[in-house]
């Protein structure tokens, strides 16, 4: 059995190998399986920002999540909602058991920005959960456009109001609010498998 170490040392190595960070670098059997095996803690951030293209996102759109952030805070709807359900969320983790806290403050201005983002969806139950798990590994502005990918790109099938609230619902049944670390990498197992992982799925493994 490969260990931690030797298996995160792997993603470093695969990355080094390529010229351009892409997902599409990756058209592999290979990449399919590592993914849903488990991307280790300590690559997991950058791994997850090179697979919804988030560096791509940034520049495409520089500056644009401060003015989604400052647009919430006259035009959203759903303020009030959301500030109700950024307490709720996994309030026994670490990150976000402090009322106000600083992941809480980025957890409640990813989903205001997102809210006037994409006025098609807004904003609905169990996103939260979602912004939340990414937030435990980019920052806040990384962690918007990785959930703006993962709800607005049609490759990951989320798209439209529909498939979000399918996909959220689904995940609500299966995430507890008692998440702690020791079940943590199983909850991010399932995440990916019901959300992130449809990436391109029939034609990544099929490349291999």
């Amino acid at each position: 059995m490969v260990s931690l170490e030797r298996e995160g040392a792997l993603w470093p190595e695969k990355r080094k190998e390529q010229d351009q960070l892409t997902w599409h670098t990756f058209p592999s059997a290979q990449m399919c399986r590592r993914v849903y095996k488990g991307i280790p803690l300590q690559v997991r951030g950058q791994v997850w920002s090179l697979l919804l293209d988030v560096e791509k996102m940034k520049k495409e759109n520089e500056g644009k999540y401060e003015q989604m952030k400052e647009q919430a805070k006259s035009f959203s709807s759903e303020i009030k909602q959301i500030d109700l359900d950024v307490n709720r969320t996994f309030r026994n983790h670490i990150m976000f058991r402090d009322r106000y806290g600083v992941k809480q403050q980025a957890l409640f201005h990813v989903l205001s920005a997102y809210s006037v983002y994409n006025t098609e969806v807004s904003y609905c139950q169990g996103m939260s959960q979602i912004a939340a798990i990414l937030l435990m590994y980019l920052n806040e502005e990384d962690a918007f456009w990785a959930l703006a990918q993962l709800l607005t790109n049609q490759r990951h099938a989320m798209h439209g109001k529909a498939g979000i609230t399918e996909c959220c619902t689904s995940l609500c049944s299966n995430i507890s609010f008692s998440l702690n670390l020791g079940k943590h990498q199983d909850v991010l197992r399932e995440v990916l498998a019901k959300t992130s992982l449809r990436w391109e799925g029939e034609r990544v493994c099929s490349a291999g």
